[in-house]
């Protein structure tokens, strides 16, 4: 072998395992701030072809699952595999009730012994162990959010404000009481922009913004759809900007302060 050669070799494995590390280890800071992506129901065919457009970012979501004793066999192995790749699988009830309006009709146990314990119990011997939960509808009260964290590390409830970054409501405040921010639509530039103004600022402040979603497409035909370009487009924004992928439960590493209870109007 030639010096020349030699030294060319060298010079590619230098740029070899520099690429490699820019690209794959100083992937994020923790003063660059954070998202959490987040999906509720159970759209198992939709959330798989998501997953597989999304996992070029080496992204991480956490999915909210109702209902999980109805998932065939095939729906939980996808399941199972998603907390392979790091995903979070996390709960959302056993037959979705609107926590408040059941509460009021039937009383607090009644709620936890058909909508919470059975569901705990079933993703547990599912191998889907929930350690935290988002209210359908986000609908909630001070009173049972303090009875759910009892079992639930994490409660996020769900917000379709448009309030501007420095007044929104959707970042992780240390607080095991979170609002998610609906992030659905047609992709629009003006409602890219939003978005992303709220990561930059969340970026500036070393802040987690938390998002909701149900299903993202290709084509948004409906309600609860989220256009496939607007995720890309935050997944693109959090890679550029050495920012940091959370599941919901990761934020509960991060050390608690008071409860936040959050108004239900607001």
């Amino acid at each position: 072998m030639t010096k020349r050669t030699y030294a060319f070799i060298t010079f590619f494995l230098i740029l070899v395992s520099s690429f490699f590390t820019s690209c794959y280890f100083d992937r994020y800071t923790d003063t660059n701030g954070g998202v959490v992506i987040s999906f509720d129901d159970r759209y198992m065919s939709n959330w798989v072809w998501t997953d597989s457009v999304l996992s070029v970012y080496d992204w991480k979501a956490t999915f909210f699952v109702h209902g999980s004793q109805n998932l065939t066999s095939s729906e939980l192995n996808s399941l199972l595999e998603f907390k392979t790749y790091g995903h979070e699988i996390a709960g959302h009830g056993f037959a979705h009730l609107n926590a408040p309006n059941y509460v009021a009709a039937n009383g607090m146990k009644a709620y936890v012994d058909i909508e919470i314990i059975p569901m705990i119990n079933i993703m547990k011997s599912q191998g889907l162990e929930p350690l935290t939960f988002a209210y359908p509808e986000g609908a909630h009260t001070e009173e049972i959010d303090d009875t759910l964290l009892t079992y639930f590390s994490i409660l996020r409830l769900a917000r379709n404000n448009r309030y501007s970054p420095e007044e929104q409501i959707c970042y992780y405040e240390n607080s095991p009481v979170v609002n998610g921010l609906g992030i659905e639509g047609v992709a629009t530039q003006d409602l890219i922009d939003y978005f992303l103004s709220l990561l930059e600022y969340a970026r500036n402040n070393n802040k987690v913004m938390i998002f909701y979603a149900h299903r993202a497409m290709a084509e948004v035909t409906g309600v609860n759809q989220t256009d496939i370009l607007l995720l890309k487009a935050v997944c693109e924004y959090v890679r550029a900007n050495k920012m940091r992928f959370y599941t919901l439960s990761e934020l509960s590493e991060k050390e608690p302060s008071k409860i936040i209870h959050y108004n239900q109007s607001r």
